[in-house]
């Protein structure tokens, strides 16, 4: 069988990385700070929120966490 094309909605991943930003602001926290609250490298909450990397589904559900927020607050885009 062939193999599937990669399928990546840049608009959808911008748009989600603009309400992780946007919720990490409002709760007056750091690129950094988040990013040790999530154990994550600091670069990749930085392409995260600029919209160059697709986050897995288990990335979102930790940020959220780390947010304080339901990770259904995250994907709420449109």
């Amino acid at each position: 069988m062939p193999r599937q094309k990669q399928y990546r909605d840049n608009e959808l991943v911008a748009k989600l990385g603009a309400k992780i930003r946007q919720i990490r602001l409002h709760k007056g926290l750091s690129q950094e700070e988040l990013a040790n609250l999530c154990d994550l490298e600091l670069s990749q909450i930085n392409r995260i929120e600029l919209g160059k990397i697709n986050t897995s589904v288990s990335h979102l559900f930790l940020i959220a966490s780390k947010l304080g927020i339901d990770v259904s607050e995250l994907v709420k885009l449109k």
